[in-house]
């Protein structure tokens, strides 16, 4: 057996023991019969590898381009993940000829997956773990719709992950906010009782866009012809040009909220806020607070407490929840018709991220290293970001699932949504209609929340007694000290009656199983549970400070 063979046979070796499904492709197929040369030309396309700033870099058809000392520098410096998808058998095996494939093989942090099972493929790259990633091809295949749905879905995938990695990971800080918000609910109105009050009423919901700037003149015009409601930062670029909304929605729960906001304080209107909103945009509004239910999993046990229910304002598609899809909802679920989206832009208008009025108008680092691109209404390619393209898809969804609902979006340089038409604003025609202002005061009055602050304080007691009860626990059995004291049945079992561990350990759980290092499991658990503990715990700025 010649010096190549033996080279094939090792690393075949290796592959067979980490990548098993990959071997058998390959043992199966012809392809290691037909194993040629390797170019001995470097590609250019190894230009493309990404910065520090990258934890995982998957790489569409890894094996069209080696680039062995450049992708072995890459991952000395600062990478932490290499995912070869494996597109072409044929040039794999010729991968598995050359020498310096074994430091590839070998290399823990590598991995090889094969394209054949496309719905396998995206269960198994994308991690327990959200990651700042990069999804690079060789040049031949950049322009393959399978590369565009193979980047598409580890995106998505990785983008829903990283949500639900911070709602776990920022989960006290999350609480404090559920505790603000829910203390606020005995003087709040129930936005769940105004199911069609505004049946056939005309609605602009406004984003805080830069096309928005251009429509000031016409939307005070419009101020007694429809219900005028502002989400977020939106609210802020209103009142800077000295428009009132007749309804303010506030949902982030990130301090990004109160930054946005503060500047044009204090606001008069009302505010609808869920139960994340975070807890000190509270202190910028002087007017009347509407609770929108979200039937949250804190929300539940929080009604089972109180043996009641709230009227849940359905949104069609909550993995992309944001304060404009809530908007659109609530203003289908109040019978609104027709609904004009006005400053919803989802794109970089003039270079710029929002309107007027609201800190950070400027165009995101981010962007210019890593543009992306989608057709806006004017027929023009306009710079978005994978969030907002999300965010898109689910308004899209939301009218092709209302079609009875007319549904338009008046921003000329914002994206183009196939299923929402765009309609210039000027000339939406809207007839006058009564003082919408005495119509919500009425609302507001004939809808109160009906829980008082005694039955509110006592669910909050009980979860605290009952964290420090399973702190307790953990003392006991020392948990601490011994992991495997966790899997103990009669341990697991009583920890699994406490309403704090189906709050905040029952997700938590498996998620630290796989990501831990060297600390303990139970060390991690009890810095978790006391951080919930504390009213003044400090932020979780990243997800892995726990496993410190």
């Amino acid at each position: 057996m010649d010096c190549k063979n033996l080279v094939f046979v090792k690393n075949c070796s290796l592959l067979q023991k980490k990548f098993p499904d990959l071997y058998a492709h390959l043992l199966f197929s012809d392809s290691w019969r037909r194993s040629i040369k390797m170019p001995s030309k470097k590609n250019s396309e190894d230009k493309l590898l990404p910065d520090s700033e990258i934890q995982t870099l998957y790489c569409y058809g890894f094996e069209r381009n080696y680039g062995f000392f450049l992708w072995k520098n890459w991952l000395k410096s600062f990478g932490q993940k290499l995912v070869c998808i494996v597109d072409d058998l044929d040039e794999f095996a010729c991968f598995l000829h050359q020498k310096n494939s074994f430091f590839l093989l070998e290399d823990q942090r590598v991995f090889f997956l094969n394209c054949f099972n496309r719905d396998l493929l995206i269960q198994e790259v994308v991690p327990v773990c959200a990651e700042k990633i990069a999804v690079l091809s060789d040049k031949r295949l950049r322009k393959k719709q399978k590369f565009f749905r193979m980047k598409k879905d580890i995106l998505e995938k990785n983008f829903f992950v990283h949500a639900r990695m911070s709602d776990i990971f920022q989960a006290p800080q999350l609480w404090k906010n559920f505790k603000t918000s829910m203390k606020r609910s005995p003087r709040s109105w129930d936005v769940g009782k105004w199911k069609n009050s505004f049946h056939q009423v005309p609605a602009i919901i406004c984003g805080a866009g830069p096309s928005i700037d251009g429509h000031i003149t016409r939307l005070k015009d419009c101020l007694n012809r429809s219900l005028v409601m502002a989400g977020g930062s939106a609210i802020a670029a209103l009142s800077a040009q000295g428009i009132v909304p007749h309804l303010a929605v506030a949902v982030d729960p990130t301090s990004s909220e109160y930054s946005h906001l503060k500047k044009w304080a204090p606001y008069s209107m009302p505010l609808i806020y869920s139960s994340r909103l975070h807890r000190r945009v509270f202190s910028l509004f002087s007017g009347s607070l509407g609770y929108m239910h979200s039937n949250t999993m804190w929300e539940q046990s929080l009604c089972q407490h109180l043996h009641r229910n709230f009227s849940v304002i359905k949104d069609d598609n909550p993995q992309s929840v944001s304060v404009t899809t809530r908007m659109l909802s609530l203003a289908h679920f109040l019978g609104c018709n027709p609904i004009i989206l006005l400053g919803v832009d989802l794109g970089y208008v003039h270079k710029r991220h929002y309107a007027h009025g609201v800190p950070g108008t400027l165009i995101e680092k981010d962007l210019v290293e890593h543009p992306l691109f989608s057709l806006c209404n004017n027929g023009q390619k306009i710079a978005t970001t994978f969030a907002w393209q999300l965010e898109a898809n689910a308004l899209n969804l939301f009218a092709q699932q209302h079609s009875s609902v007319k549904i338009y979006t008046a921003s000329y340089e914002g994206m183009q949504m196939s299923h929402i038409p765009y309609l210039p604003f000027e000339q939406w025609k809207g007839k006058k209609i009564g003082p919408i202002e005495e119509k919500i005061k009425r609302q507001i009055a004939d809808t109160p929340v009906q829980v008082t602050d005694s039955a509110i304080e006592h669910y909050f007691y009980t979860v605290r007694s009952s964290i420090k009860t399973i702190l307790s626990l953990m003392q006991i059995s020392g948990v601490e000290e011994n992991d495997d004291c966790v899997e103990d049945g009669m341990i697991q079992a009583l920890l699994e009656k406490e309403l704090a561990y189906r709050l905040f350990l029952k997700p938590l759980v498996s998620l630290v199983k796989d990501m831990r290092g060297s600390s303990s499991y139970g060390i991690i658990i009890k810095k978790y549970l006391q951080q919930c503990l504390k009213a003044d715990a400090p932020s979780l700025k990243k997800n892995h400070e726990l496993l410190v």
